[in-house]
């Protein structure tokens, strides 16, 4: 029977990019204004038509960090 002797370092854990926004950049709900990325979930944004997408992703914004509001339609009929 094998013993072990030592224990592999563990990798560190991953951190969150802030700056990073790919789940919007593949969500439904996503427009260019220009070039700035922004949102249109009406249940996201209320009464205002579009909102940056920083602001929406944002710890205090109401999507937040996990894109609780992100809406994806896959195509899975060319799979």
């Amino acid at each position: 029977m094998p013993v072990i002797t030592a224990a592999l370092p563990l990798p560190a854990p991953a951190t969150w990019d802030a700056s990073s926004y790919r789940a919007c950049e593949l969500c439904d709900h996503r427009m260019l204004d220009g070039n700035d990325l922004v949102c249109r979930c009406p249940a996201a944004v209320g009464r205002d038509h579009w909102r940056p997408v920083s602001v929406m992703r944002a710890s205090y914004g109401s999507c937040g960090p996990d894109a609780r509001h992100m809406r994806v339609e896959f195509d899975t009929l060319h799979a």
